[in-house]
């Protein structure tokens, strides 16, 4: 899905209903959209209801669910569309950063299922993005192992002056890294969590890119 950074929903900017979208996961209440978007509840409450009449959002019974049109707001791109050779090379560069990742021991965590979807799929000149469903995975299923080394990195990279702002910085650390890796600062590139999101990547046409069976 393609969104101009410009328009809005409800009076509030389309890229912090996006924001909220993916943020909430699977379930939105008005008192969390609040907190998210820093308004009155009635505020949050009126774009509720905007996102229900468009389709975003299931009544779920005091909450809301967001639904598969919903998924595909919060994945979103506002960036310029990709002449088609431009987003295969990025898309081989993709894919040569998962093998790095899976034959580095930098890293404690690799890729293990690739999933393309989206308008790469298509037969248009011009795509939107290269949307891509992915399963980040230990390296290690020993949870002792992976452990000493997690810690080990956040000791390498507190001594190089790296500040940690939460518990959950350093616990989802392994992760964090992989996905900045792949990301390679490209907003030709969007990833998402594949399992979280495969009732919405299996609705439409969508290939297997890539597969560890050695998980």
């Amino acid at each position: 899905m393609q969104i101009n950074k410009d328009d809005e929903l409800a009076g509030f900017p389309i890229l912090e209903v996006r924001k909220l979208l993916k943020r909430a996961d699977d379930s939105l209440t008005v008192e969390y959209a609040a907190y998210c978007l820093k308004c009155p509840k009635s505020s949050a409450a009126q774009l509720i209801v905007v996102l229900n009449q468009d389709g975003y959002l299931e009544p779920d019974g005091e909450s809301w669910l967001v639904s598969v049109k919903g998924a595909a707001l919060a994945h979103a791109s506002a960036a310029k569309p990709l002449l088609r050779s431009t987003a295969q090379k990025r898309l081989e560069e993709f894919l040569q950063r998962v093998l790095i990742i899976r034959d580095s021991d930098a890293y404690l965590c690799k890729v293990s299922k690739c999933v393309l979807f989206g308008s790469m799929l298509s037969m248009v000149p011009t795509v939107n993005d290269i949307d891509l469903g992915i399963t980040v995975v230990r390296k290690t299923q020993n949870y002792d192992e992976f452990e000493r080394a997690r810690k080990l990195r956040i000791e390498q990279l507190e001594a190089g002056g790296k500040v940690f702002s939460s518990y959950w910085d350093e616990m989802f650390l392994p992760e964090h890294e992989v996905m900045l890796f792949l990301k390679n600062r490209s907003r030709a590139i969007a990833l998402v969590d594949y399992e979280q999101n495969k009732q919405v990547i299996e609705a439409g046409p969508h290939r297997l890119l890539y597969s560890d069976n050695e998980q």
